[in-house]
């Protein structure tokens, strides 16, 4: 993401956004840091499908992807521990994901299990990268067949809850207890977004049209 305006002014509205306080960098910092945009920030793709038009294929700016958590709930970004000493398990209703410690070359990875069945990872290379080796990679993710462009995927964070839909099914965890999964009709997946996700009704309205909702996330 860019930045388009002076650095201090951003960090502060990120912690602004967080409620977090400004702290001498360290490891409760970043504990706490990365705590409050777990629960404040959810990953989702409505913003990558509401803006794919007027973005095109490109990453936003720093300052839109704050006005979007800000204004309407949006988010989008993820994290990778790279100090692992061993194997760490974050369980989330069905789902199981492993973190693995850091390989001979440095590299972290983790794996989602699901069902009890490997359904996917990827590797963090933490070498050195110009901006411009990702282009590629990012205009592939707004392919008409890339996964997030036939896909509905949210997930929030909060204590003692969990709640997740992929595509048209909503699966929740309360104090560590799965629910059902329930299978939603298309046409109440706006509503259902805005009333466990905060996202406003119309923007995921005008977000799913023409997605099929096809791909498995």
């Amino acid at each position: 993401m860019r930045v388009n305006e002076p650095g201090g002014i951003v960090l502060s509205r990120y912690l602004r956004i967080l409620r977090v306080p400004r702290r001498e960098p360290g490891l409760a910092a970043l504990a706490e840091l990365t705590s409050a945009h777990l629960r404040r920030v959810p990953f989702e793709n409505v913003s990558k499908l509401y803006h794919r038009k007027d973005a095109g294929m490109r990453l936003p700016d720093l300052v839109p992807f704050l006005d979007g958590i800000e204004r309407h709930h949006l988010g989008g970004t993820c994290s990778l521990p790279l100090d692992l000493e061993q194997d760490h398990e974050v369980r989330w209703g069905s789902d199981r994901y492993v973190l693995k410690p850091r390989d001979g070359a440095g590299r972290s990875r983790v794996e989602l299990y699901r069902d009890g069945g490997l359904r996917h990872g990827y590797q963090v290379d933490p070498r050195p990268r110009r901006i411009q080796e990702f282009e590629r990679v990012i205009a592939a993710s707004f392919d008409e067949g890339a996964t997030f462009m036939n896909a509905l995927m949210v997930a929030r964070f909060s204590p003692g809850r969990s709640a997740t839909l992929r595509n048209q099914t909503l699966s929740e965890t309360r104090e560590g207890r799965a629910r059902a999964p329930r299978t939603l009709g298309r046409d109440g997946l706006p509503a259902t977004v805005e009333r466990h996700f905060g996202i406003p009704e119309a923007i995921t309205r005008q977000a799913l049209e023409g997605v099929s909702l096809t791909a498995g996330v």
